[in-house]
């Protein structure tokens, strides 16, 4: 199954261990992460803010992996 997530579930994903979380780990493990270059350009540059740094690394889910899983997402439109 194609699932698409924000930009704010996939970060609250990267940083916290709540549902956006386990939204995420099950939609990488079962699933296929669809994301458009809009959306994956965005979570970049919003995880790029200084804010951010400090938070990431705080789960097992790698933002970079995140990025690569929604690459290609222009293929996936009808």
């Amino acid at each position: 199954m194609n699932v698409v997530l924000d930009t704010n579930v996939l970060l609250s994903a990267v940083i916290w261990k709540r549902l956006p979380h386990d939204a995420l780990r099950v939609t990488l493990t079962r699933h296929h992460l669809v994301q458009s270059p809009e959306t994956v350009a965005e979570f970049a540059e919003v995880l790029s803010r200084e804010k951010f740094k400090a938070l990431l690394g705080r789960n097992d889910i790698d933002p970079t992996a995140v990025m690569e899983k929604g690459q290609g997402a222009e293929d996936e439109r009808p």
